[in-house]
């Protein structure tokens, strides 16, 4: 049981679950002709019809359009399900061209009335596809939907219900508070051990994208010790281990920039502790050696599956990290790490380093093995031309950051880069320009 004083928390919920009907109550002027959810034969038909249409942008909009209020929450997030795996920044039409709609304009303004009769699994599917999309209802339509589920997470009973909710909000880069950040973990925690592969990467995703306090070591611990079980598993995909690697790396910087800021205002030294209860900065959290080792292993074999954002993920988070596989300088937090495993460590500069034999080879021309990094850097050249800005910034600095030459490991690297990513510097941001010039830079 998650002990960030969850109990208490629980009982209060459940206290406050009539407050959905007080809720409703108050903000029934927003209905329509279709601002009920109760099952009807109607709404059945629109749905299926929906779904019967695919993943047509035009289709779906053309009979929302037709049926307008007589939809109701189930309906507008069933179209809007469908309208995000569709409207992707490479779909046809464009996806620019699907938020300029005015019949999606009024798609979205329909859902935002209909929120108050929402239930968990419309609500849920309902702000993942809005936020999947990229268009932004307003402000006042994120604060409605997290007062909504303030009363509706107790009876959050799939993975679904939490992960979608956190994606909706990590994506937004919308902060719904202590409160909720504490009711949402206090819900969701008993579900983490059933969660795939798929669902542990998205949640650690949008913990990493939404940098809220109060997410106590206990909860981060069962996410590790998920990913971790999947790992050993072979259950996770490539773009699923990148996407949790870097999950806690993202997490683990931001918690120790948090620290460094504000540590003066800590009030409390329990680290399971979240919201309310919780110290004002939350502690760093490193997942251990055995999480990173077990990463660097399953990702080895396919890396040249990763595509240009899962390399990127890849390097961000062993960079956030500070671990370099098959560098013979691993370091890493000491969380997780299993006793026999000190027996390796050396002290340098005060820093304790240690390797890894699981993953640990040379990495130089001289040493005649392949390890790791040299094989990531192969990778890396062979997706370069899908490269995008971002992609060349993050890996560059990732490399750079670890102390990793990729001249030296892959010779040709760096004429590859400059006719690849110098024809493309136009488009770049001065973080993106900075990493190529630490690129270039990177002889040796």
């Amino acid at each position: 049981m998650y002990s960030g004083k969850s109990t208490d928390y629980q009982q209060q919920q459940r206290s406050q679950r009539p407050q959905q009907q007080q809720y409703n109550q108050q903000h029934n002027n927003h209905g329509g002709g279709g601002s009920s959810n109760s099952v009807s034969p109607i709404h059945i038909e629109i749905n299926k019809e929906l779904l019967r249409r695919g993943e047509n942008p035009e289709a779906l909009l053309s009979y929302a359009d037709q049926m307008g209020q007589n939809m109701n929450g189930v309906n507008v997030a069933t179209c809007l399900n469908r309208l995000s795996k569709a409207a992707t920044p490479r779909s046809t039409p464009p996806r620019d061209v699907l938020l300029r709609d005015p019949r999606f304009l009024c798609l979205v303004t329909q859902a935002h009335s209909l929120l108050p009769h929402c239930q968990a699994a419309e609500l849920s599917i309902m702000l993942n596809g809005i936020s999947k999309i990229g268009v932004d209802p307003g402000p006042a339509f994120w604060t409605d939907s997290r007062d909504l589920s303030l009363v509706l997470l107790p009876s959050f009973n799939h993975n679904a219900h939490f992960v979608q909710f956190l994606n909706a909000y990590g994506r937004q880069k919308f902060n719904p508070g202590k409160e909720w950040v504490a009711a949402f973990l206090s819900a969701s925690y008993p579900f983490l051990p059933s969660c795939n592969a798929r669902e542990l990467a998205s949640l650690l995703n949008s913990l990493g994208n939404l940098r809220v306090g109060g997410v106590g070591r206990e909860y981060l611990e069962s996410l590790r010790n998920g990913v971790l079980k999947r790992l050993e598993r072979g259950e996770m995909q490539p773009r699923e281990i990148a996407t949790c690697l870097n999950g806690f790396g993202k997490r683990a910087a931001w918690s120790e920039s948090s620290s460094c800021s504000s540590s003066s205002s800590s009030s409390s030294s329990d680290p399971t502790l979240t919201g309310t209860a919780a110290t004002a900065v939350d502690q760093p959290f490193h997942p251990g050696l055995p999480l990173l080792d077990a990463i660097a292993a399953a990702s080895l074999p396919v890396l040249d599956y990763f595509d240009p954002q899962g390399l990127a993920g890849l390097i961000n988070g062993f960079s956030h990290l500070n671990y370099c596989p098959g560098c013979g300088r691993e370091e890493g937090g000491r969380e997780g790490r299993h006793a026999d495993e000190a027996a390796g460590e050396e002290e340098e500069g005060g820093v304790h380093r240690f390797s890894s034999p699981s993953t640990t080879t040379t990495t130089t021309k001289e040493g005649g093995k392949e390890g790791w990094m040299v094989k990531y850097v192969q990778a890396v050249r062979r997706a370069m031309p899908r490269f995008n800005s971002q992609d060349y910034g993050i890996i560059l600095n990732g490399l750079a950051s670890l102390g990793v030459v990729p001249e030296e490991l892959s010779p040709g690297f760096l004429d590859q880069l400059s006719d690849l990513a110098a024809p493309k510097l136009g488009g770049f941001n001065d973080q993106e320009v900075g990493a190529w010039v630490v690129g270039e830079g990177m002889e040796g």
